[in-house]
């Protein structure tokens, strides 16, 4: 869902699931009864979406030695180690779902091709993805969140084709490049670590096999018991649904998924920055701003202004992508909106008589607690 440099690592990434950070989800007991695949098959996810349970929630757990291996849709492209087995993990999650014939894709070149394989399953898993397009970014939100397709049916002049859709999607690769702030708010990790213990693929797939009635079965009850208990529905966090099983997942288990997911949002907020000149660069002007300052521009002098914070004395050029236009920097900064309001930054639009402008407030500090008199 996140998501970041020296040496290359691999991520393991899910489209609206819920996992856990690796420091704070200790084993779910139910998984840990699967035996002796749990102690061997380390750090590898296991995913139960809703298809199989008819809800519309998506729940993941980690099958490790005694924690879960993953950070609630951390970063999407965190590094990690190679050879830590994310096409073998993702190869798991897939088979809990659509059963031991499921597998990896490469990536659909045109949206045409990715809807048509997304309806074809449960879950759709992409494969070692080295780049992510605009448009194929954009396609996972719709995929995610739901869409639908309407196209002229083959052969006729009138009649239509329509396909509705609405998959969580599992990506693998070690770095998939700059994260859209759109679809980071959709994201969800898991990190993978190096085994230290390598097996065969017959062994490993054999042991699977047999524990995978046990895990499935495990994880459905899992789903009764968060989906049976009550539990308030976070208002601040935009994936409101998501937000509202992991507090019932807390209620229910203890696990700390609310929090963890919030610290996932945290991660991806830096992977966004990291990947964003321009969010650099505004930033980099906030933090010369007084606390509650507030400074309204038009879009063409913030443009002026940001351009010349970024070449500096040295008249660095520019880099590509940089916005063009007063009208272009606008419509990069209400993407962006989001990800730094999460940095304590305010963006807003308005107009005067005489023109249209961008507000950037920064936030006044909360005060703090006020004492008494001592006597």
């Amino acid at each position: 869902m996140s998501m970041m440099a020296d040496t290359p690592r691999e991520t393991l990434s899910a489209g609206l699931l819920v996992g856990g950070t690796h420091d704070r989800f200790k084993l779910l007991d139910a998984l840990d009864k699967a035996g002796q695949f749990g102690r061997d098959a380390r750090d590898l996810g296991l995913q139960l979406g809703q298809a199989l349970s008819g809800l519309t929630g998506r729940l993941l757990a980690g099958s490790g030695v005694t924690d879960v291996g993953a950070a609630s849709r951390a970063a999407f492209d965190q590094p990690f180690f190679q050879g830590a087995g994310k096409s073998t993990g993702g190869r798991m999650l897939i088979r809990l779902i659509e059963g031991m014939t499921g597998d990896l894709r490469r990536a659909p070149k045109d949206e045409d091709n990715l809807i048509a394989a997304v309806a074809a399953g449960w879950v759709t898993a992409l494969d070692n993805l080295s780049h992510m397009t605009p448009d194929l970014s954009d396609a996972m939100c719709c995929i995610v969140t739901g869409a639908e397709s309407v196209k002229r049916a083959l052969f006729t002049d009138g009649d239509v084709f329509r396909a509705r859709y609405r998959r969580p999607l599992l990506l693998t690769g070690i770095d998939v490049g700059v994260i859209r702030p759109d679809l980071a708010e959709r994201l969800l990790p898991l990190r993978l670590e190096r085994p230290k213990v390598r097996r065969t693929e017959a062994e490993l797939w054999a042991e699977y096999a047999e524990a995978l009635p046990v895990m499935l079965g495990s994880l459905l009850d899992l789903t009764v018991t968060a989906r049976a208990a009550t539990a308030e529905t976070p208002t601040d966090l935009r994936m409101a649904d998501f937000a509202h099983l992991c507090a019932q997942l807390d209620a229910a288990m203890g696990l700390g998924a609310l929090a963890a997911y919030r610290a996932g949002l945290d991660d991806l907020n830096d992977d966004v920055i990291e990947g964003d000149l321009l969010a650099q660069t505004v930033l980099q002007y906030a933090a010369g701003m007084q606390p509650g300052a507030q400074e309204r521009m038009a879009s063409a002098e913030w443009l002026h202004l940001l351009t010349r914070l970024y070449s500096g004395e040295d008249c660095r050029p520019l880099p590509k992508g940089w916005p063009t236009t007063g009208k272009v920097l606008s419509d990069r900064l209400k993407r962006l909106q989001p990800t730094l309001a999460a940095r304590g930054l305010v963006v807003d639009w308005g107009r005067t008589r005489e023109a249209r402008y961008i507000e950037l407030t920064e936030p006044a500090p909360a005060p703090g607690p006020q004492q008494g008199a001592a006597f």
